[in-house]
């Protein structure tokens, strides 16, 4: 199953269980259709188990595919609540705005003599 976003997200999670039995699956990030990042989870027939990925430094994703190796009558993967983070764009600093303002300034006092 994909999950697709409009924007570039920094986390992903929700709760995860199994109906019967134990099962795994994967669950891949891609950005723009490239493949970030990739991971198995097993999950146990019984509580809701919290899973959460996040990001690197630096990085985002846009769409998230859950692959489940397979379904039969007793090996199915429920999830609920799940959550996702937009990805925070930086904003540049007050100090390096001031900074290229007074190169600006600078630039302009150099042209004139």
């Amino acid at each position: 199953m994909e999950i697709a976003f409009n924007e570039s997200l920094s986390s992903f999670g929700g709760y995860f269980n199994s109906l019967f039995t134990t099962t795994s699956s994967t669950i891949s990030f891609f950005d723009d259709g490239n493949l970030i990042a990739q991971d198995d989870i097993t999950v146990g027939f019984g509580n809701y188990n919290w899973q959460g990925w996040e990001a690197t430094q630096g990085s985002a994703f846009d769409s998230v595919v859950i692959s489940h190796s397979s379904i039969t009558s007793s090996s199915f993967l429920i999830f609920d609540a799940l959550r996702a983070n937009k990805a925070v764009v930086p904003e540049p600093s007050t100090l390096a705005i001031l900074a290229l303002g007074l190169i600006g300034l600078a630039s302009r006092k150099f042209k004139k003599s």
